[in-house]
């Protein structure tokens, strides 16, 4: 994968080309458009153009880097863009990599963005696919200039000075010049560091033509606009490329970012049988609660700035009850159990801290300012509990309450060992190591021993964190070593109950991970970051490698370990939970990249035809002919039995698991007659208990929208889905026509398996009474 100094320089655009890039107003006292820092990334933000009317331009956008290395050696860099604006304030606007600053290479065009404010449509096409992707986003507006004096979190001053005005392309602008000051520590350094800005601004078209950014940590950045031309630039800059192909359209509410403001309406998704009205009624405790936990943990942590503590709050339950219609409540409730006990052993030990309310600098503003406020919190907590607790017992009265609120408790007891964490690294309570987690779940071993046996799986977790750190230098996560352990003890407990993963399972799941490393790694975008990316992404190539090699080394180490433990057992499927973990980092970041747009959203002929080398495109359509016939059929039937549910991605969740099952075979894990006759049984046993469930055509308050509403329906659907499995069979038939058939349409089974039982868990919370 090509990678340059680029890689850090995702370049002007694609700082703005998500919700930033809708900001629309601007004061009269505005003296310059917005230029937030660059940081310690070495990323060069874009010009930020402004979506208005009336002053349509197009200009050519000049950038210039120049850096020193630490050996001297200096580098000079350099790229353009175009963008231009139209009368109605539709924006054009482009993402081109850096070249050397001698050379006479065009600099590649990454991407080419069109937005147009009457429709909130941003129309992104990519030259490397020759496709091009549609993004719905609802408007936002600009953040305010940060005021000038100490920062917030007192690691900076600001100044900002006048620079008069001056005139550039016969247009007057005004210019500025902005110094900030870091502190001592605010990065690690140990000395005060001198960032400076020269800005100047155009007041008639509402953007800076001129940029100028030095930084001693990444070097000077000038951006400057060019052959700016005034008046209307032409329908062609705003039309799609000539052989591109427009990929489905995707949804940004940049308010959901916020929080749901009101639970009723979050909640109603999730909920058929109940007016509005009814469910308002029904939650009014629930909000009460909030309001009163969120005054709590105000007075509580008077620094935390944090104004979306209510919607997070109300998301969290929303996803509490979407668990609960599709879990077991007595697996639930046992879970509950062990997760409250951990929840208040941490309670007290950190209400026990000996410097509880002896504030430190780093600590984070979410800690507790007293043993007295964190009291009052965590009761304010247990209320909101509570009232969350009654209200499902409304909805399901024949259902054992002893798992509700589950993810509630769970993400309180993440709260509490973050402010534990906080405790530890004060020197107030005592770091934990992997010792202490095992002990109680190996015998045989003197402490000496189990020491001596951990060492080379404490260091390798040590250079595994470390990896992870120079990987995702902006993640704040102060559990990930701990929460690394605990992936690990909880493998040692699961060994000693005999639950040991099969070799192949193990294979199957390492085979899917190593599958997602690669698709990040090629991604063409891995680390051009863009607003909106998580904390949790890395930021190079290099990066991801290094920590990737790193957690290879830890499993090493831990098979090793474990092979001491047990040595009896097939150690090939030791390390299970580690790559469950792994997996799931990665899965992570592959899902970053979809959202960016570096992988597009793809048809089933898209998704499979880069599987099948074998077949024309044309050959590829006539023999999915059948199966998309029978998807759409399905798909249909899906929609009549469930008529509440607005899941639009049903039918692309079914393509992606086909996808997934065509690959699996291309790698030769092809599932045998047996597995697939055990999968089918296992299907047909949940489904018959569903069918004979004496309640499945009652609806009730409190079904998901996915539950059906008549025997009649579930069986016309489960017929479609038979019909949609042979012909799937049929074509992996055709395309592995050497290969064992009778496996074939074991995972489209185990999906559906699981759609059953989410089903027959429907009916469990309803209290209808069945034999299964």
């Amino acid at each position: 994968m090509k990678r340059s100094f680029s890689s850090l320089l995702p370049i002007a655009l694609l700082t703005f080309a998500c919700a930033a890039l809708i900001g629309q107003t601007t004061s009269a006292s505005v003296t310059h458009a917005p230029d937030p820092d660059s940081g310690m990334v070495g990323h060069v933000d874009g010009i930020f153009i402004p979506l208005i009317p009336g002053q349509p331009f197009h200009a050519r956008i000049a950038v210039q880097v120049t850096r020193q290395l630490p050996d001297g050696t200096m580098v000079a860099q350099k790229y353009y863009t175009l963008a231009a604006r139209d009368e109605t304030g539709r924006t054009y606007r482009e993402a081109r990599d850096i070249v050397p600053a001698d050379s006479d290479k065009e600099p590649p065009l990454i991407r080419s963005i069109v937005y147009n404010p009457k429709t909130n449509l941003v129309t992104s096409c990519y030259p490397e696919r020759r496709t091009c992707q549609n993004v719905n986003l609802q408007s936002s507006t600009n953040p305010p200039d940060e005021p000038v004096g100490p920062s917030s979190d007192g690691k900076s001053v600001l100044t900002r000075e006048s620079l008069g005005t001056k005139t550039m392309d016969g247009l007057d602008v005004q210019g500025t010049r902005e110094t900030t000051t870091y502190r001592p520590g605010a990065f690690g350094n140990d000395k005060p560091v001198v960032v400076t800005k020269e800005i100047w601004y155009s007041p008639l078209l509402q953007f800076n033509l001129s940029t100028t950014r030095i930084d001693p940590r990444n070097g000077t950045q000038k951006l400057e606009v060019a052959d700016l031309k005034l008046g209307e630039p032409g329908a062609e800059w705003f039309a799609m490329p000539d052989g591109y192909r427009l990929m489905a359209q995707r949804v940004v509410n940049n308010a959901a970012m916020m929080g749901p403001t009101e639970l009723a309406p979050l909640l109603q998704k999730n909920i058929a049988g109940m007016s509005a009205d009814e469910l308002a009624t029904a939650v009014a405790p629930v909000e009460a609660a909030i309001g009163a936990y969120v005054k709590a943990h105000t007075a509580a942590s008077p620094s935390d700035r944090n104004d979306v503590i209510a919607g997070q709050m109300r998301s969290r339950l929303s996803s509490d009850l979407q668990m609960m219609q599709q879990q077991n409540r007595m697996s639930q409730a046992a879970m509950l159990q062990q997760s409250d006990a951990q929840l208040n052993q941490l309670y007290k030990q950190v209400l026990a801290s000996p410097c509880l309310a002896k504030t430190s600098p780093g600590d984070p503003p979410t800690m507790p300012s007293s043993e007295a406020t964190l009291r009052a919190e965590q009761d304010a907590w247990v209320a909101v509990r509570d009232a969350w607790a009654a209200f499902l017992a409304k909805l399901y009265p024949n259902s054992d309450s002893g798992g509700f609120g589950f993810m509630l408790t769970s993400e309180r007891t993440s709260d509490l060992r973050r402010m534990q964490n906080v405790e530890r690294n004060r020197g107030c309570l005592p770091i934990e190591t992997m010792e202490p987690l095992l002990e109680k779940a190996v015998v045989g071993m003197t402490p000496e021993q189990l020491t001596a046996a951990l060492k080379p799986v404490d260091a390798a977790l040590n250079a595994y964190v470390k990896a992870h750190a120079d990987a995702v230098p902006n993640e704040r996560n102060n559990n990930f070593a701990q929460i690394a352990e605990q992936n690990l003890a909880n493998e040692v407990r699961t060994m000693g109950r005999n639950q040991i993963m099969s070799r192949d399972m193990l294979d199957q799941n390492l085979s899917q991970m190593n599958l997602m490393y690669g698709q990040v790694l090629a991604s063409p975008c891995l680390a051009k970051t863009a607003p909106g990316d998580p904390p949790t992404m890395p930021v190079s190539e290099a990066a991801l490698r290094d920590e990737q090699k790193a957690w290879v080394a830890l499993k090493d180490a831990w098979t090793a370990f474990m092979t001491q433990l047990y040595p009896h057992s097939d150690k090939n499927g030791f390390g299970f939970q580690m790559v469950a973990m792994r997996s799931n980092d990665l899965r992570q970041m592959q899902n970053v990249e979809r959202n960016r747009g570096c992988v597009p959203e793809e048809s089933m002929e898209a998704l499979l035809e880069r599987q099948i080398p074998g077949m024309t495109p044309e050959q590829l359509s006539a023999a999915l002919k059948p199966v998309n016939a029978a998807l759409n059929a399905y798909a249909k039937a899906h929609a009549a039995s469930s008529p509440n549910d607005r899941d639009q991605n049903f039918a692309q969740m079914t393509e992606q698991v086909m996808a997934n099952d065509l690959r699996n075979l291309e790698q030769n894990q092809i599932p045998t007659q047996d597995q697939f006759e055990e999968a089918d049984l296992h299907l047909n046993q949940a489904y018959r208990v569903v069918v004979a469930s004496p309640c499945v055509s009652e609806p009730m308050p409190g079904d998901p929208p996915n539950a059906p509403t008549s025997e009649a329906n579930l069986r016309a659907e489960q017929r479609a889905w038979v019909q949609l499995r042979d012909a799937w069979t049929a074509f992996l038939a055709t395309v592995f026509p050497n290969a064992p058939h009778k496996g074939f349409g074991a995972m489209l089974t185990d999906m559906r398996t699981g759609q059953i039982r989410q089903m027959q868990n429907v009916e469990r919370n309803r209290g209808c009474k069945f034999d299964d």
